[in-house]
C-alpha cells in the first residue's frame, strides 16, 4: 500500500506545472496579445475559478495524507528524529522565516545581478500576547541580512517560537511572501530614485527600504504580518487577490 501511494505522488509531481501551463494557453487562446484580457466575471470563468480552487485545495491535503502516511510507515527514516512524519512537534518558526529569507535574498540578488541594487534587511518583530483582550504585552527585534556565503543562515537573536505543523509548508509559504516583499520593496525604491544600499541604513529602516516580518504568538495561534510602508494595492484590486485568472 505505501508503494503504491509513493507511485501515485510521483506520478503527480508536475500537475502544477502542467495546469499552469494549461491555463497560460487558454488565456493566450482566448485573449490574444494586444485584447483585454480575462476577468469580465462571466460564468464561465467563476466556474473555473471553482474548479481550480477545489482542485488545488485537494491536491494539499491529498498530498500531505500521502507524504505523512509513507513517512511514518515508509522505509526511509526521516533525518531529525524529532519529526512525526512530515510534522514537526517542536517547528522552530523563528528559524524557519531565517532560512526562507535567506533564500528569498538569493534569488532576488541573482535577479538584480549586475542591476546595483541591495536586497533590503528583514526586520523581524516577535510578539507574545498573554490573553486576547489585553494584546501583545512582550515584543522583541532583530534584524536579518542576506547572507554573504551559501551556508546555513546565521542564528537570529529571538527567543523560540514554536508550534505544531509541517516545516516544508511553512518555509514554502514564507518563502514566497518574503521573495515578493523583497522584489516590490527594491522595485519601489528603485522607481523613486531612493538608494537602495541597505548598508547606508540603520537598523529602524528609516529610509523604508526593509521588510519588516512580525510574528504574533497567541495562545492558540501564531499570525504572520509582512505589512511595508509604502507598498500593496488598491481597494479595487482586493477581489482579484485569491483568483487565478483576474490578473
Amino acid at each position: 500500500f505505501t508503494e503504491v501511494l509513493e507511485g501515485v505522488r510521483q506520478r503527480h509531481v508536475d500537475v502544477m506545472e502542467r495546469v499552469a501551463e494549461g491555463l497560460d494557453d487558454m488565456k493566450t487562446q482566448l485573449h490574444p496579445p494586444g485584447t483585454a484580457g480575462t476577468g469580465s466575471g462571466t460564468s464561465g470563468d467563476d466556474q473555473l475559478e471553482y474548479f481550480l480552487d477545489r482542485l488545488f485545495t485537494s491536491k494539499i491535503g491529498i498530498r500531505t495524507l500521502i507524504v505523512q502516511h509513507v513517512q511514518v510507515f515508509g522505509p526511509y527514516l526521516n533525518e531529525d528524529a524529532r519529526l512525526i512524519g512530515c510534522v514537526d512537534p517542536e517547528c522552530d518558526v523563528v528559524r524557519l522565516l531565517d532560512e526562507a529569507y535567506q533564500s528569498a535574498a538569493r534569488v532576488c540578488a541573482q535577479h538584480y545581478a549586475g542591476g546595483g541594487a541591495t536586497i533590503p534587511h528583514c526586520h523581524i518583530r516577535v510578539q507574545r500576547a498573554s490573553d486576547l483582550t489585553a494584546g501583545p504585552q512582550q515584543e522583541e527585534a532583530a534584524v536579518l541580512t542576506p547572507s554573504s556565503t551559501e551556508g546555513p543562515p546565521a542564528t537570529t537573536p529571538l527567543p523560540r517560537v514554536e508550534l505544531v505543523y509541517i516545516p516544508n509548508h511553512l518555509f514554502y509559504m514564507l518563502f514566497e511572501l518574503l521573495k515578493n516583499a523583497l522584489r516590490a520593496s527594491v522595485d519601489k525604491a528603485q522607481q523613486q530614485g531612493h538608494v537602495t544600499d541597505a548598508s547606508a541604513q540603520d537598523v529602524t529602516g528609516a529610509s523604508g527600504h526593509h521588510v519588516t516580518a512580525t510574528i504574533v504568538e497567541g495562545h492558540d495561534d501564531v499570525t504572520f504580518v509582512l505589512p511595508h510602508p509604502r507598498l500593496g494595492w488598491f481597494s479595487e484590486a482586493t477581489p482579484r487577490c485569491t483568483t487565478f485568472l483576474k490578473w
